[in-house]
């Protein structure tokens, strides 16, 4: 065992050697080692790991021990742990400053906010190396290139130049040479230096070295540039593309590229495939469904343009060369009410307004006098997702009426402005659910109010975070305020999402297609209140092809996607759907609809563009603002105080659930489809939990979509309502909800905590509740009542008792737990709580574990609370090692403080 560890500890030492300075040039990921004594076997990795998990636990024994800290950072980086490397070289400069005069120190700093996207922070670590070392410094060339990227995101293509220059003199490791040079062709080519980035372009294609990504994105860039510069015969630029093509198959813009190459051509047969092998690959783009679209007609096949022009539509319903194009088509066979209505939106937009202007005015004095196509439907109804077919506009009419989903069900709400002093508007009178439900339930069906927002002053109005807060007021619909703030939504469609991070992840969940009213078990006999579903991974551009073609196949079957395959006259249950549904048998009783749910949009980089739109919001709908709970956590929890991004298609469902410790929330519906939501009072969540557990689901854990008529029967009233594109769902305090997706949509998502009594008692019940249950409370909300306590002044009396009393008690807690470890003699080691440093929880039983850490031995990263490290009755108290986060000199300082200054 001795002989093992000396063996084991003299690997690390050679393994020591290696620091920043040697990051790409040794990636212990990959195996690659460029002139270095480390033996590149199949061992190498598992040794890695093996020393990782040694510092790992010598820093936990020993938590000031910056030796260890500071080869574990080394590690993590050549490793390409980035984000636990960043952590470690902050906890390491926080324990010893002097480590910030280091400059492998200041250049692994910089290297992990590079990869991490965090482009500010990166310029200010990589600059001070720079301005120490400048062009002497050992890895000038990679640090050169990292500063030539970040100038050219900021678009300061001169820097970029220059450091990419200096980069190309030394590319150390080798493998960045020809990304050097591409960088320096994209910079050529956005400051339209044309005949350089050409030539830059051509030695990469022709370097027998370089990678193939590279020759594809060189290859690609070459061929726009020839297509925009008309300086090349169209039949070079589509070799070019083909050969862009040969290096990477699956760009789709490629694809478009040579398509448009191939009309321009007169090769109308073989754009019309490229086309198509682009949106095989991507479908959410408009613009080439448009195109597609443009060169059907022109082929005559009629019926295939008019699919193309919708599928456009459905993806930017404001993609007015669709809108001018059908226009065109519907002219052409003289249907010219449908042609006036397609160039109407096409109006809307500044670049086609003149032309439609000019065709309406045609059209005017033609009489509609032939229909050789189906008519367009009804405008106000084109993108319901149930009602996506072209009908004639009799036959739309009438299954207006049979089908499903009530498309007018929101004007059952009521209607009322955030400065109006009038009391509501209720519009029941004039179409009501009341006449769906029976007499005995209709009472219990209520309307969730609208507030209308037609300006900036009303969405930045106190009175509208009033209304939303009020605990009267469980779940409200802000409609207009997007348009109000000018929010652009289109950056969070498909098309967006997908041209922006096609590869980046997304989790799906497979769902039987039902109605909204309806949960049937998987043989379709009886209403059940389990709602399975089966989870799997795809990509963002393969989700929105998948998205693209569930629109194609409901236009290709004619038949309405919200339809519940299982709905029959003669149904167990003995009800009929609430919303008068027409039943009908279907062969598939089982057909299935991907739900792409929890996007990622987190990254303040990466996602930049979408995120700094999202500030233009009210400060109380913010994701962060100094008026939510969560901005004083400390740390970041994924969908919480962060977004996230869901992708639908009809019939995808969100079971019902609170949110986590009974926080707001804010959904915003990106369209271009509706969803239905559901939602009931927060009061009455105990009721929703007897009938989770009458019906064999956890209310906590499990996933369940209640039976309306059972929710009635125990007299819980009911919210329901659409969701439109654009419309802003405030999901108050504790409220249980559950939503449907009607059409194709996408919705993003996130938590707020208003710094008020009310949503402060309820997260501490919900968080007590949890712990009696033994179920992972998300917010940690011990550490966070510290947080706030510590940093903000609190004027409510009532909220302010409330913490006092928390930390209060928690403080108590920490003295009974350090008395006890007094008098049995446990050695307590001092593990400083670091800002922004995730909560402990306990292994065992689920709970926050605040200031004093019960670690195991012998496994460093085990937590126990006290309660739970007493009870296991494997372990021995000496088994754990007991760690103190906080002095209590500093609690007792907040807790004065806190409590002095109201």
């Amino acid at each position: 065992m001795h002989e093992t560890c000396t063996a084991d500890e003299s690997y690390y030492e050679e393994l020591l050697k290696y620091s920043s300075l040697d990051y790409k040039i040794i990636d212990l990921s990959k195996h690659l080692i460029e002139n270095s004594d480390l033996d590149s076997s199949n061992h190498l990795i598992e040794r890695t790991d093996h020393a990782i998990a040694y510092y790992e636990q010598k820093h936990l024994e020993k938590s000031q021990d910056v030796k260890s800290l500071f080869h574990l950072s080394n590690l993590y980086l050549l490793v390409g742990n980035h984000t636990k490397a960043l952590r470690s070289y902050y906890r390491l400069v926080n324990n010893d400053k002097s480590f910030l005069q280091r400059i492998d120190v200041i250049f692994g700093i910089g290297i992990c906010c590079f990869t991490l996207g965090k482009t500010d922070k990166s310029r200010q670590y990589l600059l001070k190396v720079y301005e120490r070392e400048g062009n002497k410094f050992v890895r000038a060339g990679y640090l050169h290139y990292m500063l030539g990227v970040i100038f050219q995101s900021s678009k300061d293509y001169d820097q970029a130049l220059k450091h990419l220059n200096e980069a190309l003199d030394n590319p150390k490791p080798s493998c960045i040479k020809s990304n050097i040079q591409l960088h320096m062709g994209l910079c050529h080519q956005a400051m339209r230096n044309i005949d350089v980035c050409e030539e830059i372009y051509k030695s990469l294609l022709v370097d027998d070295n370089c990678e193939s990504s590279v020759k594809a994105t060189a290859s690609y860039n070459l061929g726009l540039l020839y297509f925009e510069q008309h300086e090349k015969s169209i039949t070079t630029t589509i070799d070019v593309f083909l050969a862009s093509i040969s290096y990477d198959p699956n760009n789709y813009r490629v694809h478009y590229s040579l398509g448009r190459c191939y009309v321009k051509n007169g090769e109308d047969l073989k754009a019309v495939q490229s086309y198509e092998k682009s949106l095989e690959i991507n479908a959410t783009d408009p613009t080439v469904w448009c195109c597609l679209g443009v060169l059907q007609h022109k082929l005559k096949r009629n019926d295939e343009a008019i699919k193309c022009y919708v599928s456009a539509l459905e993806i930017d319903s404001n993609h007015a060369e669709s809108w001018l194009n059908l226009g065109c088509l519907y002219s052409s066979v003289k249907q010219v009410q449908d042609a006036i209505k397609c160039y109407q939106k096409a109006k809307e937009d500044t670049h086609t307004k003149s032309t439609a202007v000019d065709y309406i005015n045609m059209l005017q004095k033609i009489d509609n006098t032939s229909q050789r196509i189906p008519s367009l439907p009804d405008l106000d109804y084109f993108f319901n997702g149930t009602s996506i077919i072209f009908r004639s506009l009799e036959e739309y009419q009438d299954t207006l009426h049979s089908d499903s989903i009530d498309t007018t069900a929101e004007d059952s709400t009521f209607i009322k402005s955030p400065n109006s002093s009038k009391s509501l508007v209720d519009s029941d009178n004039e179409n009501s659910y009341d006449n769906l439900l029976d007499t005995k339930y209709s009472k219990l069906l209520l309307p969730a109010p609208i507030i209308e927002i037609d300006n900036a002053e009303e969405a930045y109005s106190s009175k509208l975070e009033e209304w939303c807060l009020s605990p009267e007021n469980p779940i409200t619909i802000i409609r207009g305020i997007a348009k109000a703030v000018d929010m652009n939504l289109d950056l969070f469609s498909s098309k967006s999402l997908a041209n922006h991070s096609a590869d980046d992840q997304i989790e799906v969940r497979s769902q039987r297609q039902q109605t909204s009213d309806e949960n049937w078990d998987s043989r379709c006999r009886k209403r059940i209140w389990l709602c399975e579903s089966n989870r799997a991974y795809t990509t963002i551009a393969k989700y929105a092809r998948y998205q693209a073609s569930s629109v194609r196949e409901s236009l290709h079957n004619d038949e309405s996607p919200a339809e519940s395959p299982c709905s029959d006259t003669s149904s167990n249950s003995g009800q009929s759907s609430s919303r008068g549904t027409k039943r009908k048998k279907s062969g598939n009783p089982h057909k299935m609809v991907k739900f792409g749910t929890n996007v990622d949009l987190s990254n303040q980089q990466k996602w930049k563009t979408q995120l700094k739109e999202m500030d233009k919001l009210p400060q109380f709908l913010k994701v962060t603002s100094r008026q939510n709970l969560l901005t004083y956590l400390g740390y970041e929890i994924l969908g919480m105080n962060s977004v996230q991004l869901y992708m639908k298609v009809p019939g995808c469902r969100t079971p019902g659930h609170q949110e986590n410790n009974n926080l707001c929330s804010i959904n915003i519906n990106v369209g271009p489809g509706n969803c239905e939501w559901f939602g009931v009072h927060v009061h009455h969540w105990k009721s929703i939990e007897m009938l989770c557990k009458k019906n064999k689901v956890d209310f906590l854990t499990g996933s369940w979509w209640p039976v309306p008529d059972e929710l009635y029967a125990l007299n819980i009233p009911l919210y329901r309502f659409i969701q439109k594109p654009g419309d802003v769902v405030f999901v108050n305090v504790g409220t249980v909800h559950w939503v449907q997706s009607l059409g194709w949509c996408n919705n993003i998502a996130w938590n707020v905590g208003p710094i008020t009594a009310n949503q402060y008692r309820w997260a501490m019940d919900r968080y007590i509740c949890n712990k009696l249950e033994q179920f992972h409370s998300i917010v940690p909300m011990i550490l966070l009542s510290w947080n706030i306590a510590k940093h903000i002044k609190i004027k409510e009396k009532d909220l302010h008792e409330e913490i006092r009393s928390v930390i209060f008690q928690s403080m108590q807690d920490c003295n009974e737990t350090l008395a006890e470890l007094e008098i049995s003699k446990t050695k307590i080691k001092w593990h400083e709580y670091l800002e922004n440093e995730p909560a402990p929880y306990c292994y065992q039983c689920k709970s926050e574990v605040f200031n004093i850490l019960f670690v195991t031995v012998d496994k460093p990263s085990l937590v126990y609370c006290k309660k739970c490290a007493q009870t296991d009755s494997s372990r021995q108290f000496s088994s754990f090692v007991v760690l103190q986060q906080f002095k209590m000199e500093e609690l007792q300082n907040i807790y004065h403080n806190f409590v002095n200054i109201i």
